[in-house]
């Protein structure tokens, strides 16, 4: 069987860590990205496409495959608003989800966060349980958020609370055991093998994993 992923968010830490496993994976036969500045390919697997995510439009004909991939996140820092922030992490998500969805994508695989729920006072876990909902009532054979605690690798940009967190989390290690066991930090290189997995698995509906079953994945 050849499939086709589609993804969003690849220069990113979990984002470049699942692109480098799809190409590299003999399931997955053409890999489709979605940058927002030109990159040269260097394997003929792989297409990339300039994206300006506010026209969608423009590129909806390309986001249809097996499987789409959306890795594309930010932070209240980084973005500098809430409303970039819901940018980027709601609308971007949501739309391109919408647009696969038309397009006959039969998998979606989305990275999410540890706690995320509508309905919390937190922001940033508020979007991102809102971001899930929407694409859940898409309606795709499969989706699947992946609910990571702090992520560790390296990154592109730095992020001083994340290394904070980092330092704090890797002392506390030894305390998040049994039901606290989701709440340890876990490596970007990590979810991203567990999305490719997780995309090639018969199953339907929807799953939710969180840190510790991801691990486990």
């Amino acid at each position: 069987m050849q499939n086709k992923a589609v993804i969003i968010g690849s220069t990113g830490l979990i984002g470049s860590y699942l692109l480098e496993y799809l190409l590299n994976n003999e399931k997955y036969t053409q890999v489709i990205a979605f940058v927002r500045t030109p990159l040269p390919s260097k394997n003929n697997k792989l297409t990339y496409i300039e994206t300006d995510f506010n026209h969608l439009d423009q590129i909806a004909s390309h986001i249809n495959g097996s499987c789409l991939f959306i890795c594309i996140g930010s932070t209240m820092a980084k973005a500098g608003s809430k409303e970039s922030f819901l940018k980027v992490d709601y609308d971007i998500p949501v739309n391109v989800a919408h647009i696969a969805k038309k397009n006959g994508v039969a998998s979606c695989v989305v990275v999410s966060s540890l706690g995320a729920n509508a309905n919390s006072n937190n922001f940033y876990l508020q979007t991102k349980g809102k971001m899930e909902q929407a694409i859940e009532k898409l309606g795709f054979q499969k989706t699947v958020f992946m609910r990571p605690s702090l992520l560790f690798g390296a990154r592109q940009e730095f992020r001083l609370g994340e290394l904070i967190g980092k330092f704090i989390m890797k002392v506390l290690v030894p305390i998040f055991l049994g039901p606290f066991k989701k709440y340890r930090g876990i490596h970007g290189q990590i979810v991203a093998k567990a999305m490719l997995k997780v995309s090639l698995q018969e199953i339907t509906g929807v799953k939710k994993l969180e840190s510790n079953e991801i691990e486990i994945l």
